[in-house]
């Protein structure tokens, strides 16, 4: 299968250091210039509560490395509140209205150069499917290897017009639901997950649910070809304990191989 259109969204807030290693990584993938990027940053207080997640300075920061990224970027929005990254996610997915395909990042993933070619391969293999190139330590020496991943955690990714057409939908009432809340005090709302359809009021653990419900299960690769920003990574579980037990402190050090230029195809 051949994409005729692909976008990319990024997804910031107020970590401008972050912000300018994902570009500067996406800026040296080939492929990154034939996508057209959208950056979709979201904005300091809340409506709803009047809380401020942020200070100026830093989502200004933000915007000045996106308008000074050699990155080809079609149209950079900004959020006049801060709205959480499910309705910046949702925003996102209207970018299917015009593209076939959409891959997705939020700001704290460093890609290698093959990368972006690595994920378009993935996609015209399995299009039903959502895939990414990450989020795991090594598992062995096989380059080529692809698996399904069943775990609900989901950051970075590609989906297609069709698999979105068949989740629609469900999404869209979970933003109904998501958009009326201050998404940063959710846990301190009283039996908040009963509000939500799956239940729960995490979007990656949403989207993953709605997805696989429709056959759209993720795959992921033995190799890892990007790595986390921060200590720990995209996000440090609650417990330090599950962490480590999934083997998810143990970062590859390398994500490179000239092999990747070349490679055809993946298997499962």
């Amino acid at each position: 299968m051949s994409f005729e259109k692909t976008a990319g969204a990024i997804i910031c807030f107020n970590r401008p250091d972050y912000t300018k290693q994902v570009l500067d990584s996406l800026e040296k993938c080939e492929e990154s210039k034939d996508i057209d990027w959208y950056i979709f940053q979201d904005g300091i207080t809340n409506p709803i509560t009047g809380n401020s997640y942020a200070v100026e300075k830093e989502v200004k920061a933000v915007e000045n490395i996106v308008l000074n990224s050699n990155l080809p970027i079609k149209k950079f929005t900004q959020s006049e509140t801060n709205i959480s990254i499910p309705q910046q996610k949702y925003l996102a997915h209207q970018l299917f209205n015009e593209y076939d395909l959409t891959i997705f990042f939020e700001d704290d993933l460093v890609v290698s150069p093959y990368y972006i070619r690595l994920l378009l391969i993935m996609a015209n293999q399995y299009p039903d499917k959502l895939g990414s190139l990450y989020r795991q330590r090594n598992r062995g020496n096989n380059l080529y290897r692809l698996e399904y991943y069943s775990g609900a955690r989901l950051w970075g990714y590609y989906m297609s017009r069709d698999v979105y057409s068949k989740i629609e939908k469900e999404y869209t009432e979970y933003y109904n639901q998501i958009k009326k809340i201050d998404y940063n005090v959710r846990w301190q709302t009283p039996n908040i997950r009963k509000i939500f359809t799956y239940p729960t009021i995490m979007h990656d653990v949403t989207l993953t649910r709605v997805c696989r419900k429709v056959g759209a299960r993720k795959l992921y690769p033995y190799i890892s070809r990007a790595t986390y920003i921060g200590k720990n990574g995209a996000i440090a579980y609650r417990s330090e304990k599950f962490w480590h037990k999934k083997g998810m402190h143990l970062q590859p050090s390398n994500i490179f191989y000239k092999e990747d230029k070349e490679l055809k195809g993946f298997k499962l």
